[in-house]
């Protein structure tokens, strides 16, 4: 469900957009992330995901394309920790 969150609506209490159905794809290196870098006895960084795809139906019937992902890296040694808040396209 796609809602827009400044118009209130019955949508968990804001107006509904758009709703469908699609994919959703969890990427990661957990079987990696602990193996040193070559000679060094620094371990990988650590980095997971989502990917998401489908088709939704506006509330006036219009059928669109939607895409869109989510990724974080974690330095397991330095602690860092990097979030690519992500991007959602609809089309």
């Amino acid at each position: 469900m796609v809602r827009d969150l400044n118009q209130t609506g019955t949508c968990a209490g804001n107006a509904l957009i758009a709703e469908g159905m699609g994919t959703i794809h969890y990427t990661g290196n957990d079987g990696f992330a602990w193996y040193p870098e070559g000679a060094s006895t620094r371990p990988n960084d650590n980095s997971w995901g989502y990917i998401a795809q489908g088709t939704l139906t506006s509330v006036t019937g219009e059928s669109m394309q939607y895409s869109g992902y989510w990724r974080v890296v974690w330095d397991p040694q330095g602690g860092d920790v990097h979030v690519d808040n992500g991007k959602v396209t609809i089309h």
